[in-house]
């Protein structure tokens, strides 16, 4: 969950988006961005130009030539991304030790992460938390409620273990918590609880280290988004636990719980994104659906409100992947192209 968003799903995505083709380096020259231009023209122009700034146009090897980012993600004023040998990179305001370089100086290009470890996957929120190859779970930045799962409510500058024994294969930051899947599909999470965001139905304030959600439900994916949580049972169900005051949980009521309560209407989920005040998930079948607030449009249903059950998007598109942003949503179609709803 992050204030400004990035997805790169593929190398596809990014051949469409910036030019660059999938298994070789391509020159990547800063462009100027056409007025006039269409919207499309203009998004590609604009992202190119982002890469180029920030450093991902590497002039170290000839002017102009890209790296290769399998994956690129945006947390509150930052973001990180993996090249191509799992080396993880971050960039942008350094809150905290947010970027994990070591320092808490923000920069404006790539600065590799502090350690030797080679990520197979990054999740920047308020803080940052990545899983390694090997499924060992780190996280860097600030801590005040035990989101980095170290055991403390320090802030860290690099990365520092998160404190199970336990090997994952997929984690979520949210403003204030983590969550992380297991390998064998059991959902942990830890940081601040004060209105369930962690699902161990429990009132504690908060956790330092990772706790089992409640149940015995194997899970295949998680999101983290503000002061809730959702996930995806192996079976496709979505359930929601945490903050519910606009209906982000979709469980057609306003009230909060420590606990998972199944997403109403009976949809079968290949993926759910939690966001600021509004979730977004998509079917197995590649329809989207978004519920919560929808003042802004984030909801993509041609209906400005708040919605307490899942709202089918607008275009018959067929959506590989969904993001939640404050008040927006992205979502990457089967065909790779990139469509967004809301403020913008």
């Amino acid at each position: 969950m992050g204030i400004h968003f990035v997805n790169l799903a593929n190398q596809k995505a990014v051949s469409r988006w910036a030019s660059f083709a999938p298994g070789y380096r391509r020159k990547c020259l800063r462009p100027a961005i056409p007025r006039g231009s269409s919207i499309l023209a203009r998004a590609r122009a604009l992202i190119t130009s982002v890469l180029f700034l920030t450093g991902a146009c590497d002039s170290s090897t000839g002017p102009g030539i890209a790296r290769l980012w399998p994956s690129v993600a945006a947390g509150a004023g930052f973001s990180c991304g993996l090249i191509r040998d799992g080396a993880a990179y971050c960039w942008g305001a350094n809150n905290g030790g947010s970027l994990g370089i070591g320092l808490d100086s923000s920069t404006i290009t790539p600065v590799k992460v502090s350690g030797q470890g080679t990520f197979a996957q990054l999740s920047p929120g308020n803080h940052t938390c990545g899983i390694t190859t090997n499924g060992v779970a780190y996280c860097w930045g600030i801590n005040p409620f035990g989101e980095l799962g170290d055991g403390t409510d320090s802030n860290r500058l690099a990365p520092v273990a998160v404190s199970t024994t336990r090997r994952f294969d997929t984690i979520s930051t949210g403003d204030f918590h983590s969550c992380a899947l297991a390998i064998d599909g059991t959902a942990f999470c830890w940081g601040r609880n004060d209105i369930g965001q962690l699902g161990v139905s429990s009132g504690t304030f908060q956790l330092l280290v990772p706790t089992a959600v409640f149940g015995t439900t194997k899970y295949r994916s998680i999101s983290a988004g503000e002061s809730y949580t959702c996930a995806v049972a192996a079976n496709g169900d979505g359930s929601c636990w945490g903050y519910n005051g606009e209906g982000e949980l979709g469980d057609s009521l306003y009230l909060f719980v420590r606990f998972p309560v199944p997403v109403e209407g009976g949809l079968k989920f290949a993926s759910i994104a939690a966001g600021t005040n509004h979730t977004c998930g998509v079917t197995t079948a590649g329809a989207a659906y978004c519920w919560g607030v929808g003042t802004a449009g984030e909801l993509g249903n041609d209906t400005l409100g708040v919605f307490l059950i899942p709202q089918a998007v607008s275009g018959g598109h067929l959506f590989a992947s969904v993001g939640s942003g404050e008040r927006f949503s992205c979502g990457l179609t089967t065909d790779g192209v990139a469509l967004c709803w809301g403020d913008g």
